[in-house]
């Protein structure tokens, strides 16, 4: 896993229009949350994800934009974060690049460069202040990144 004050990696990412973005470049506008979750339309997932829609507000009071990020496409991700009624952005790490730069990379199922559950906050600068991983059937501890957020 990526060491706090790490500058985020370099990974190109899709959002849900298709134009690629890096952490850095999502960072520039102020902090942000990464999490990262393994695939839309699964169970836990879909509680993380929610879990992060039903909280947002919290984040945002915190000027910390909040992004998921998988593997899944953006085709999936658009369908999926209208069924779910998000009301953040899903990212496509489509490469893999973003989940072995930040050392999140595991093999799920037979399939290389699935991510491991984790968040990571990442300051306006492009520095990592917090990270977190979990169990793939956990979810994270929003209270807990709540909290490293204040401190931004």
């Amino acid at each position: 896993m990526l060491e706090l004050g790490a500058a985020a990696p370099d990974a190109s990412l899709l959002q849900q229009d298709m134009t690629p973005v890096t952490p850095a470049e999502l960072a520039a506008d102020g902090p942000i949350l990464l999490s990262f979750y393994l695939y839309d339309w699964t169970d836990t997932c879909r509680s993380q994800l929610r879990t992060l829609r039903d909280r947002h507000e919290e984040f945002e009071a915190l000027g910390v934009r909040v992004f998921g990020v998988s593997r899944d496409s953006p085709y999936s991700h658009r369908a999926y974060a209208q069924q779910q009624w998000l009301n953040f952005s899903l990212l496509t790490d489509w490469s893999g690049d973003a989940v072995r730069g930040f050392g999140v990379s595991q093999e799920f199922d037979g399939l290389a460069d699935s991510p491991i559950r984790s968040c990571f906050l990442i300051a306006g600068d492009g520095t990592v202040r917090a990270a977190w991983s979990y169990g793939d059937d956990e979810l994270p501890d929003v209270d807990e990144v709540l909290a490293a957020a204040k401190n931004l």
